[in-house]
């Protein structure tokens, strides 16, 4: 059964695509490939979402 979503983790989710975008001109400013630098930062970006317990996770 799914949940319905929390608005606070829309709030969570649109501050991580900023961040990840934030990441991605840091990187390819520094000289990586652009590509590159994209998977990078959307594997950091996504691993706390599974690896990380939620307080709703936990009721």
């Amino acid at each position: 059964m799914q949940r319905a979503c929390d608005p606070a983790e829309f709030r969570v989710m649109n501050a991580v695509i900023f961040a990840a975008h934030g990441v991605i001109e840091r990187l390819v400013g520094a000289g990586m490939p652009g590509q590159q630098a994209e998977i990078l930062a959307g594997e950091h970006a996504r691993l706390p979402n599974e690896r990380l317990a939620t307080k709703l996770d936990l009721e």
